[in-house]
């Protein structure tokens, strides 16, 4: 169409002629009759039930894809059912070879697939603030008081309210916001709701 973003700037393509081969093998070596996941499992040299069961751990290309991580083999397997090179039993989803598949396999044409994403972004994890210092062990100390004031009032442990590692987080934070309350270790938007109040007034006692 010319328009789409598709059009405009087409998503870069690699070569994957000997992974899609590597795919093919496996899914013929396997009798053209199990899914993906299977699929991938035998590239990868998985031990599970299903590929003892199924003798196919003694393979040729049992383990042959080992290089790759699952992800990249889901991708390139999305591919090449997209492209025709396989095609899904659509009702228990076993893979097969397609007719593009043959010049494929005989050397006479190769195979590009679009890039894979670049990997996700893991999620980063909050971390505490450094320890509280010597001046903050009045502080500190005040917290822990009101903890387990609120401890003995609900009948629970001490820790349900908070842990010592989120009150030292939370002296050496001295946060006197909910907003900042929030970013305490340990602290949810839950217990924020709760306690917030109560703990910033602390805080705000012991202020320099």
């Amino acid at each position: 169409c010319g328009n789409c973003d598709n059009c405009r700037e087409p998503p870069k393509r690699v070569d994957a002629s000997a992974d899609a081969r590597l795919v093919i093998d496996a899914v013929v070596a396997s009798g053209s009759m199990f899914g993906a996941v299977h699929i991938i499992d035998i590239l990868r040299g998985a031990d599970t039930q299903k590929i003892r069961k199924s003798g196919h751990e003694a393979l040729p290309i049992y383990a042959a894809g080992k290089h790759h991580p699952a992800d990249q083999w889901r991708h390139l397997i999305r591919q090449m059912s997209a492209d025709k090179l396989l095609i899904a039993e659509p009702t228990y989803g076993g893979l097969s070879p397609g007719e593009a598949a043959r010049a494929l396999m005989t050397g006479d044409s190769d195979y590009a697939m679009r890039a894979p994403p670049p990997p996700r972004k893991t999620r980063r994890t909050r971390k505490a603030a450094p320890a509280a210092a010597v001046g903050d062990q009045a502080l500190l100390a005040a917290l822990k008081q009101h903890r387990l004031a609120l401890a003995r009032e609900r009948g629970a442990p001490a820790f349900v309210i908070f842990s010592d590692r989120t009150l030292i987080d939370m002296a050496a934070r001295r946060p006197s916001t909910r907003n900042e309350f929030g970013e305490v270790f340990g602290v949810g938007a839950a217990k924020t709701e709760a306690f917030s109040e109560q703990f910033i007034a602390i805080i705000r006692d012991h202020a320099d």
